[in-house]
C-alpha cells in the first residue's frame, strides 16, 4: 500500500499456534514469503488479476512476533516481549536480506506476521513504511490500496487523537488505517475483548469508505493483540474481487500431528493429509482434483459462516497457499467481502490465553501420538469463526451511492454486532435509533483476558 493514487499490492501470512521456528514460513515453504516477495501471483480460485494480486512485491519486508511466555524488560504499562511485539524491518527483499535469514533461524514464536511490499509509482522505499506496524500490545498489517489516498489523508489524520497522530512515522495508507483503528479503541496498553477490536476494525473500514465517497478501496488487514487475531479480506465493490487470501486449519481429526522441530519445511507437514475436509467429511475425486471457488453469496461460504472452527495445532493464514499444490485441497480461499477471527479457548470453559494454548501443544509435542479436534473442554484449541462484511460499505453510505458521491456521506457510524445465522456485521447511521449491541454465536457473554 503506498501514498500515490496508483494500485500497489502486497503479500502477506500469519501463523498462530505451537511454537515454531520462523524460518519455516518464510524460507522453508515451496511457495513461502521469501518466494512470494519474486514470484507470487498463485492464486488458485481467484481472477487473474495483477493489480490486486501483485507478482512482484520486492520494495521491503517485515516481520513481528510475540514471545511464548514473559521474558524481557517490562515497560512502564507492565508489557513484556509476552504483550507487546517485537517487529523487524528491511527494504530489501527477504531472500536478499542475510540479517533476515540469520535471525529467522533462531527465533522461535506462537503468532508471526509476515509482509512483502509492492510500492506503487513515486511511494516512499523507507523502513517507516515497511509493515508490520506496532504500537503498544498491538500489530497491524494490510494488502491492498486506499483510492484517492492522497486527497483524504489530511482529513483522516484530523480524526486521531493527539498521541496517536504525534506518533506516525511513515507516508502509507497503511499506517494511517491502523492508527484509525487504534483511535477506537480506550488506549493501545490495555487487551480488550474480542468483540471490542473486531468493532475497532469494522469501524476503520467504515471510515476509510466514508472517506473515499463509495469508491472501491482493497482492505485485506490482519490485527492481532498477541491472543486474539482478525483478519480480513475485503473490496467495496459488487464486481470486484479482493486481494486474494487463503487459510489452512493444520492437522484434521485423526491425523498425526505436525513435526515442527523437524528439518523439513511446510510441504512435509502435508504428507499425511486425509481424504476429509475441514468438517471431517470425506472429499469427492472433484474436490480433491483441483481448488474450488468459492464466491461470497455461495453455499460453501454459507457453510463456512454458519459453523465455528477448532485447530488443535495451528491456524495459517496467507496470501497465496504456502505449499504451492503440494497439499493445495486444504487450503480454504477466504470468502470475498469476510472477516476471519481467531483466539485460544477451552471449549467449553471459555476463553483463555496464548500461553496456556502454546504450554499444551508444548506437552503434547513432547509426548508425540495424535491430536484429534474433538479435545476435553480442558484442552486449549483455537476457536475459528468466519463473518460476512458484504453490506458494509452498502450501510455506510446509507444505502445510496449517488448520495455519497456527492458528498452525503454520514459524517459518523456505529458498529452494531447483531446475532443470527448470517454473522454478519451491520452498521447504522449514526442518526438511527439507537440499537442494543450484543453478541453473537458464543461473542456476547465473552469475558476479557
Amino acid at each position: 500500500a503506498n501514498v500515490p493514487d496508483a494500485r500497489a499490492m502486497c503479500r502477506w501470512i500469519f501463523y498462530y499456534g505451537e511454537e515454531v521456528c520462523i524460518a519455516k514460513l518464510i524460507f522453508g515453504c515451496t511457495h513461502g514469503l521469501a518466494t512470494m516477495s519474486h514470484g507470487a501471483g498463485y492464486t488458485p480460485g481467484c481472477e487473474l488479476n495483477h493489480n490486486r494480486n501483485h507478482p512482484v512485491n520486492v520494495h521491503g519486508c517485515g516481520i513481528g512476533w510475540y514471545a511464548c511466555e514473559k521474558c524481557g524488560l517490562e515497560d512502564k504499562h507492565g508489557l513484556s516481549a509476552y504483550d507487546r511485539p517485537t517487529v523487524y524491518t528491511t527494504v530489501a527483499a527477504p531472500s536478499h536480506d542475510r540479517n533476515l535469514r540469520s535471525l529467522s533461524k533462531t527465533i522461535s514464536t506462537s503468532l508471526l506476521f509476515g509482509h512483502v511490499r509492492a510500492a506503487g509509482p513515486g511511494a516512499s522505499v523507507h523502513q517507516y513504511n515497511c509493515h508490520p506496524f506496532r504500537k503498544g500490545r498491538y500489530m497491524f498489517m494490510h494488502n491492498g490500496e486506499v483510492v484517492g489516498f492522497k486527497s483524504i489523508r489530511r482529513g483522516l489524520l484530523n480524526k486521531l487523537r493527539d498521541e496517536l497522530f504525534e506518533d506516525i512515522s511513515g507516508t502509507t495508507d497503511s499506517e494511517l488505517l491502523f492508527n484509525l483503528i487504534l483511535n477506537e479503541l480506550p488506549d493501545v496498553q490495555t487487551r480488550q475483548d474480542t468483540v471490542t477490536l473486531q468493532r475497532a476494525v469494522l469501524k476503520g473500514i467504515c471510515a476509510i469508505i466514508s472517506a473515499c465517497k463509495g469508491k472501491p478501496s482493497s482492505l485485506n488487514v490482519a490485527l492481532t493483540d498477541g491472543e486474539t487475531v482478525i483478519a480480513t479480506r475485503y473490496r467495496n465493490s459488487e464486481d470486484e474481487e479482493p486481494p486474494s487470501l487463503y487459510f489452512h486449519l493444520g492437522p484434521m481429526p485423526g491425523e498425526r500431528a505436525w513435526d515442527l522441530n523437524s528439518l523439513g519445511g511446510f510441504d512435509a507437514m502435508e504428507s499425511n493429509a486425509k481424504d476429509t475436509d475441514i468438517y471431517g467429511v470425506r472429499k469427492s475425486a472433484s474436490q480433491k482434483s483441483g481448488f474450488k471457488k468459492t464466491g461470497a453469496s455461495s453455499a460453501g461460504a454459507e457453510r463456512l459462516m454458519r459453523n465455528k472452527f477448532v485447530a488443535t495445532q495451528a491456524l495459517l493464514v496467507s496470501s497465496e497457499p504456502l505449499s504451492g499444490d503440494h497439499g493445495l485441497d486444504r487450503w480454504q480461499l477466504l470468502p470475498p467481502n469476510s472477516m476471519i477471527v481467531a483466539a485460544p479457548t477451552r471449549p467449553m470453559a471459555g476463553r483463555c490465553t496464548r500461553s496456556a494454548l502454546v504450554a499444551k501443544l508444548k506437552e503434547e509435542a513432547m509426548g508425540g501420538g495424535k491430536r484429534h479436534n474433538l479435545t476435553p473442554s480442558s484442552a486449549p484449541v483455537l476457536e475459528i469463526e468466519i463473518k460476512s462484511l458484504k453490506d458494509v460499505c452498502k450501510n455506510v453510505l446509507g444505502g445510496c451511492p449517488e448520495a455519497a458521491a456527492a458528498g452525503e456521506v454520514p459524517s459518523a457510524v456505529a458498529a452494531i454486532w447483531e446475532g443470527g445465522s448470517d454473522r454478519e456485521f451491520r452498521i447504522r447511521r449514526a442518526d438511527s435509533p439507537t440499537q442494543t449491541t450484543h453478541g453473537g454465536g458464543g461473542g456476547g457473554g465473552e469475558s476479557s483476558l
